[in-house]
């Protein structure tokens, strides 16, 4: 009877994968995949023992790379695959060692010029595909925008003016602290608005109740700043003082002069609450003598 015998036989790769570079007759895949394992925990004691960021990525380099040349069973990968996990470990080791490398080398500040730049020619691009039209301010006419951009009309003394709101107004410019008395519900404090290069009219602010979550509105007449008189004029603007009693969240709505010209609103929120308080108040009687003990309790608001 004929005996077969295999000589140096291998196992058959995987569908779609290579045959590894060490034979799984002489080393197994789990053996190498558990090899391969172990030696990225050695080379993470390298790390720790060595903080260099030239050093740590020299390793992340050679362990990639070893893993595309031994091709192991279940992690054959592309070259660039292996390439993108040598940039993200190159990011990931750099953030462990600085985490405000970002900020270092300002790659924030770049990345937001270029996002802004590229919003601007994709908005500039859709609205020349739609043939969006402008309105002229000298002749209250609908115009082209291309007609704008790419005339030589310019040099006849024809310009094009972009206007903007001229005045301006602030809540709370100096981010003063304050606050209101819980015992003195009465009492008003004042919480300063900032206009510049105008004198206010008419200013509706907003008010959110902490309890409740309602948004109320309240109107603030020129009748009303001038009554009350709570107007500092300063240089180029002047100061207005809302008289406020009650805990919120305020905010300004809008804001007019004297021609009911709009003016420019900063997206500030003031948040006014009640004045912490703190109170010892006796558990017994106050009759006490020299070294005698008496408890209190400490009462915080």
């Amino acid at each position: 009877m004929a005996t077969v015998r295999l000589v140096n036989a291998r196992h058959p790769a995987p569908n779609g994968e290579q045959t590894p570079l060490i034979p799984v007759n002489i080393c197994s895949a789990h053996q190498q995949r558990f090899l391969a394992l172990t030696i990225y925990g050695v080379l993470l004691a390298l790390k720790a023992y060595t903080v260099n960021l030239f050093y740590w990525c020299l390793l992340d380099a050679l362990f990639f790379f070893g893993l595309y040349t031994l091709r192991i069973p279940w992690l054959q990968k592309s070259l660039w695959f292996w390439l993108l996990c040598f940039f993200v470990s190159c990011l990931i080791n750099a953030s462990l060692i600085n985490p405000l490398w970002v900020y270092d080398v300002e790659l924030r500040k770049h990345a937001y010029d270029v996002f802004s730049s590229s919003s601007l020619l994709i908005q500039q691009q859709y609205l020349r595909l739609r043939g969006e039209k402008v309105r002229a301010v000298s002749s209250e006419e609908n115009i082209q925008i291309e007609d704008v951009r790419y005339n030589s009309s310019h040099i006849k003394g024809k310009h094009t003016v972009r206007l903007l709101p001229f005045a301006s107004a602030k809540l709370n410019p100096d981010d003063e602290r304050l606050c209101l008395q819980r015992n003195d519900k009465k009492k008003f404090i004042e919480l300063p608005i900032l206009f510049n290069r105008t004198y206010p009219h008419a200013i509706t602010y907003s008010r959110v109740d902490f309890e409740a979550g309602a948004k109320t509105l309240h109107q603030f007449s020129s009748k009303d700043i001038e009554r009350h008189r709570i107007v500092d004029v300063i240089q180029d603007g002047v100061y207005v003082y809302i008289p406020i009693n009650q805990p919120g969240a305020y905010r300004i709505e809008e804001a007019s002069d004297e021609d009911e010209m709009g003016i420019k609103i900063y997206n500030r929120q003031e948040v006014i609450v009640y004045c912490p308080s703190a109170e010892l108040v006796p558990k017994s009687d106050l009759s006490l003598c020299f070294d005698d003990v008496i408890e209190v309790d400490l009462v915080l608001e």
